[in-house]
């Protein structure tokens, strides 16, 4: 039974990076068209491209575990988008506080508002720190993956 839940969530890791990938194929072609039609270069580097998509993918691992747990043990599955769509709220709210990677629904998020912030001239974001947060991370998901493992009766 563990194998079929670890495989849901190698199935779930897989669906985000083909989403993350549809989302950069949609970019460059969109980039295509606006910069022909505007005649000036939108593009941005690859390497730049992959390096921000590759960072959302990564620190998006912690809230897929947390996902996966609520999709597994939850067996409505209703119920269980329910509580995974309503818990991306408080991110909005927690991401500006200093305990933000406490919750990993914020990691994304936070992410990409940091590497927006190093773009920007005179915004002012939080940078990443990566003491409390990658430790964190890593208790997170391996909680979310160990309780996975728990059956229910």
């Amino acid at each position: 039974m563990w194998s079929l839940y670890l495989a849901k969530f190698v199935v779930l890791l897989a669906l985000a990076a083909i989403q993350l990938l549809i989302v950069v194929g949609l970019y460059y072609a969109s980039t295509a068209i606006i910069s022909q039609t505007q005649d000036y270069n939108f593009f941005l580097s690859p390497f730049f491209v992959l390096k921000e998509i590759g960072l959302i993918y990564v620190s998006a691992i912690p809230m897929l575990a947390v996902f996966w747990l609520i999709s597994s043990k939850i067996k409505t599955p209703i119920f269980a988008i329910g509580l995974s769509l309503a818990s991306i709220v408080p991110s909005v709210l927690l991401i500006n506080t200093k305990v933000w990677f406490l919750y990993p629904m914020c990691y994304p998020f936070f992410v990409v508002v940091s590497e927006y912030g190093k773009l920007a001239t005179n915004l002012s974001t939080s940078t990443i720190e990566l003491i409390p947060w990658i430790p964190v991370a890593a208790l997170i998901t391996f909680i979310c993956l160990l309780l996975g493992k728990i059956e229910r009766r």
